[in-house]
């Protein structure tokens, strides 16, 4: 290949016990020693605490930063993997997208739940759409808040009724869960890349698309932990040596296998 790639590996903390910083210590340090003093002022205790719960805010938000930005730089393009025989295209099950998600924000400490409300848009309310809700909270406290507006899914592509609403209902949440998913972690699916001979005509003759950064950075720690089958070691070995483009569909298939099997691919 043309380009090395290297794993930097981020520092490893429990975030469960993260510990203060030594500026919130010290300033709860002040906030105690005022506490105990018998003249203190309630006023001024009051705006200490303020200022200390605006301070850990603020750190929660810059940490909640810094580690979307870790998952997301390890989230591998979700392969689309299931056939919508309705419209004769492919499109990522809701169960792909969770397997190929949720390592990398799980060990980022975030966690996702959903929620369903009334649409705030009357026109779209009388037209039965409902607003899907997430929030993507962080173990350090700070959280997120996404939301889509969609219809109950109870019609077939040519709008021919073809679920019960309870049916319908289970689908368009299921569809909004991939949704906001994409919408918080950013990830493409295959589909962005390649249309599965979807278009119209033949399609061009075009080099394949190359791995990404993500991915081959992703081959080479998961080849560290030795959970890389020996054929497929071989076969990396083999495209450095002849200076070859792994491609991108080949290393998303084998990222998906890896993840949801477990096991060495």
């Amino acid at each position: 290949m043309n380009e090395s790639h290297e794993l930097v590996e981020a520092p490893k903390r429990d975030l469960a016990t993260h510990q203060p910083t030594s500026d919130s210590a010290a300033l709860m340090q002040i906030i105690e020693s005022t506490a105990k003093n018998p003249d203190f002022d309630p006023q001024k205790l009051r705006e200490l605490l303020q200022i200390k719960r605006e301070f850990e805010g603020e750190e929660a938000r810059r940490s909640f930063a810094v580690h979307m930005s870790r998952a997301q730089a390890t989230i591998s393009p979700v392969v689309a993997d299931a056939d919508n025989n309705q419209t004769g295209s492919k499109y990522a099950k809701l169960v792909a997208i969770v397997e190929a998600t949720k390592p990398s924000y799980t060990r980022e400490g975030f966690s996702v739940s959903y929620g369903t409300a009334e649409s705030e848009n009357e026109k779209l309310r009388d037209a039965g759409y409902i607003c899907y809700k997430a929030r993507c909270l962080h173990a350090e406290g700070h959280f997120e808040d996404y939301s889509i507006e969609l219809p109950v899914d109870t019609t077939g592509a040519k709008g021919n009724v073809n679920k019960t609403v309870i049916h319908g209902s289970k689908s368009s949440l299921t569809y909004a869960r991939g949704m906001l998913l994409g919408l918080i972690f950013n990830f493409t699916t295959s589909l962005d890349v390649d249309d599965d001979g979807n278009g119209a005509g033949p399609p061009p003759r075009k080099p394949a698309e190359p791995a990404s950064k993500e991915q081959m950075k992703e081959l080479i720690r998961l080849r560290g932990e030795g959970k890389l089958a020996p054929e497929t070691i071989d076969y990396l070995d083999n495209a450095k040596e002849k200076n070859l483009n792994i491609p991108y569909k080949a290393a998303a298939k084998l990222l998906f296998a890896l993840r949801k099997t477990g096991d060495k691919a």
